[in-house]
């Protein structure tokens, strides 16, 4: 492959090592692709996110000058007692794409070892099974119910329960495919790819730039069904549903109040925000940061909103583990990039899978939740968690066909 040219999204495979991160459309796209891994730095704990960056801050005050602007992809899990890990990924080669041109930067005469050749890609696969994962449509119902009498005896004010279907195909998941199936339909989120977790999120955790910080809050959700009139209509009632503006206060207070902290910001009105297959209550918070915080550390910081874990945080978390009853690992983690400044983006791995191995195969494990709080239907959250897996299973269907 070649070093100056961008490789093209839709021929990537798993032998490339590649990682993405891709927003926009056409040629206002913004996009970072890298191939195969200069450094892999891991964490797990509490600590995880400065842990990173430490490691990463240590890592570029070694690297030469020509490398300024290098860039690390970070995916990290969802809970500090997760039995996966958080990880950082420096590629060694990146390409950092956008309106103004490209850059590319080379670390592979840095690397120690020759970097290994990039296999081929494996012949097309095909699904060949769908099913539910670890919890089941009846546990998730069962969870629901049991998480709305906890809400109602005042234990919480709302959770987020979450449940896992499985994909399984006779050969190898065909990433840039995918990644670039995501990208095409759902231009406005973020596609991603980093070490097997791979989707297309529509909620920005946080973007710091050159000392700017934005925040995107989501929370309050419903079905989008193409039906202009129905489609305004449910825009309205979302707008005014006491059950979803109080979920989506809920994520948008646990945002603000992190942001008030270490920065002076500004919080817009809530509005809805209109995607493919689903809407959802947005609030938008930016602002300037006081004092040097880098991406990833406030990220850290932010992570675990009320908009994927619940209020009051601590009692979510427990309660979201004892019903969920299984390992988020990454799913609803940060995921995204920081670099050698700081600066960088990180969405809420949402809308995602992860691939994993199978003796004669992969599999696509797709997540998805739903917030719980007074009013919440356990039918109704079913049906949302359904719409929020459409993204991947449309885009492996587009290029499984």
């Amino acid at each position: 492959m070649s070093q100056v040219s961008p490789p093209d999204l839709a021929q990537l495979h798993a032998g490339h090592q590649p990682t993405i991160w891709r927003h926009g459309s056409d040629a206002e796209s913004v996009r970072t692709i890298g191939i195969g891994e200069f450094a892999r730095l891991t964490a797990s704990g509490r600590g995880r996110f400065e842990e990173l960056q430490e490691q990463f801050s240590a890592l570029c005050a070694a690297l030469p000058a020509y490398t300024s602007g290098v860039r690390a992809f970070v995916s990290a899990t969802f809970s500090p007692v997760s039995q996966a890990t958080s990880v950082l990924i420096v590629p060694r080669i990146q390409w950092h794409i956008g309106p103004a041109g490209v850059r590319v930067i080379d670390l592979s005469d840095l690397m120690a070892e020759a970097p290994e050749v990039s296999q081929p890609p494996r012949a097309a696969s095909r699904v060949v099974a769908q099913h539910a994962g670890e919890l089941s449509d009846e546990a998730f119902l069962s969870g629901v119910r049991e998480a709305v009498r906890r809400i109602e005896a005042g234990e919480l004010a709302k959770t987020v329960l979450a449940r896992d279907e499985v994909i399984e195909l006779d050969g190898h998941v065909p990433i840039g495919p995918l990644a670039a199936a995501l990208a095409e339909a759902y231009p406005t989120c973020w596609t991603y790819y980093v070490d097997g977790l791979i989707g297309a999120s529509p909620e920005m955790l946080v973007r710091v730039r050159n000392g700017e910080v934005a925040s995107r809050a989501l929370a309050g959700s419903a079905p989008v069904s193409g039906d202009l009139d129905a489609d305004e209509a449910a825009a309205e009632d979302l707008m005014t549903s006491a059950k979803d503006t109080s979920e989506h206060a809920y994520a948008a207070r646990s945002v603000i109040e992190v942001l008030r902290r270490i920065a002076d910001v500004q919080v817009s009105d809530t509005h809805v925000l209109r995607l493919p297959t689903i809407m959802h209550l947005a609030t938008d918070v930016s602002g300037y940061l006081r004092g040097e915080h880098s991406a990833l550390q406030v990220a850290g910081q932010l992570h675990p909103s009320a908009a994927i874990c619940g209020t009051p945080r601590e009692a979510a978390e427990r309660v979201l583990a004892e019903l969920e009853g299984f390992d988020r690992g990454r799913y609803s983690g940060p995921v995204g990039w920081v670099d050698d400044s700081g600066n960088g983006e990180f969405v809420i791995a949402l809308r995602c899978a992860r691939i994993e191995g199978r003796a004669d195969g992969q599999d696509l494990r797709m997540y998805a939740g739903a917030g719980i709080v007074v009013g919440s239907d356990p039918q109704r959250e079913l049906a949302e968690t359904y719409t929020k897996m459409l993204p991947i299973r449309r885009a492996i269907a587009r290029v499984l066909p």
